[in-house]
């Protein structure tokens, strides 16, 4: 999917189906001009919304007509007989979800139901009744991701739009649309015998091409994060969203423990340094989990991404750094000699932290 110029290989939506009845109570307006619009904009950090609803008919710019609406919304009002705001034929109002006396979360919308009544004088008709139904459908949080990443769509719009002149659900699919804001996870390739401090690069990017706002990047809140699923020896981390590129990023310092054989995060040794360290002889599959919530009610998001490392940094046979012992003249006169036998080699890459370790290690 090519989202902003950026082609985006992994994509998961979250769900959503929606179906819209229309009933017409009185016909006087009833003419090819009308047309309908709602949509629903998402407040993500705060699970909110604003609701706005458009009526257009041209044939109330010649009318001195005032346009009530009743707006519920689950079955509980949240706008009684409010006038709409007329500007030359085109009736508007706005809801925000944060104003209402009775809090009402985006998650949990399941119907809206919209009634129109038209006053003239003291002549009062009801017009038209609208109902739209929601249904949010069961989606998979856990993702086993490879370099591509994933972007993860989250509903930011929902826009239902419709007029008179054709069939209800053929202009619902013309002109109705789901606008998505995607939270796009790249994770930084690791490299055997360098300091890691970047997990993730994060990119925020929609199907519309607009600039996301700054709460919709600190909606993001990483929970906890695992390295090689070693659950008691976690790191800090931090989300760095103020940059240019936005980072999830390791904030522990951490060294290999040559004797345990393992990474050891938190700690105060003085080889230890920020980020991931991985041993220099390490093979196999190297990987971390990532827990996050996104906004108030969106939670349980996982990421596992693994990288298959064929070749150890340093190994008697099959180590990246190669070993090349040049012998200059005269050089070793006063030298000590040990010897190092071959079989020991392993064990000195392994074990030995100084060159009395070497020597006691490679001549056993």
């Amino acid at each position: 999917m090519l989202l902003n110029n950026q082609l985006i290989k992994n994509i998961e939506n979250e769900k959503l189906a929606y179906r819209v009845e229309k009933r017409i109570y009185n016909q006087d307006l009833l003419n090819a001009s009308e047309k309908f619009k709602l949509n629903f904009e998402r407040i993500i950090n705060i699970d909110g919304f604003i609701l706005n609803f458009n009526y257009q008919n041209d044939t109330l710019k010649y009318l001195n007509n005032q346009l009530f609406v009743t707006i519920t919304i689950n079955n509980k009002v949240i706008l009684q007989n409010v006038n709409l705001i007329s500007n030359n034929g085109t009736f508007e109002i706005k809801f925000i979800s944060e104003t209402a006396k009775t809090k009402i979360k985006f998650s949990e919308i399941k119907n809206i139901n919209i009634e129109l009544v038209l006053q003239n004088d003291n002549n009062i008709k009801q017009i038209y009744g609208l109902s739209i139904y929601l249904d949010r459908q069961n989606i998979n949080k856990e993702f086993v991701i490879d370099s591509n990443g994933i972007g993860i769509g989250i509903i930011k719009k929902i826009n239902i739009i419709f007029s008179n002149d054709e069939n209800l659900n053929d202009l619902l699919i013309k002109h109705s649309n789901i606008e998505y804001l995607y939270y796009v996870f790249k994770p930084k390739v690791l490299k055997i015998g360098n300091q890691i401090e970047t997990l993730y690069e994060l990119d925020i990017l929609n199907n519309k091409n607009n600039i996301p706002n700054q709460s919709d990047y600190s909606a993001l809140n990483i929970k906890n994060i695992t390295i090689c699923n070693d659950k008691t020896n976690k790191p800090e981390f931090i989300f760095d969203y103020t940059s240019p590129t936005k980072k999830i990023l390791i904030n522990s310092y951490s060294f290999y423990d040559v004797e345990n054989k393992k990474m050891i995060f938190n700690t105060n040794n003085p080889n230890a340094k920020r980020g991931i360290c991985i041993s220099p002889n390490f093979v196999g599959n190297f990987s971390h989990d990532m827990e996050f919530s996104i906004g108030e009610n969106l939670n349980d998001y996982k990421l596992h991404y693994n990288q298959v490392v064929n070749q150890p940094y340093l190994h008697a046979k099959r180590g990246l750094i190669k070993m090349k012992i040049k012998q200059e003249e005269n050089y070793f006169e006063q030298a000590k000699w040990k010897t190092i036998y071959y079989r020991n080699l392993n064990k000195v890459i392994e074990e030995a932290k100084t060159l009395l370790d070497i020597e006691n290690k490679g001549g056993e």
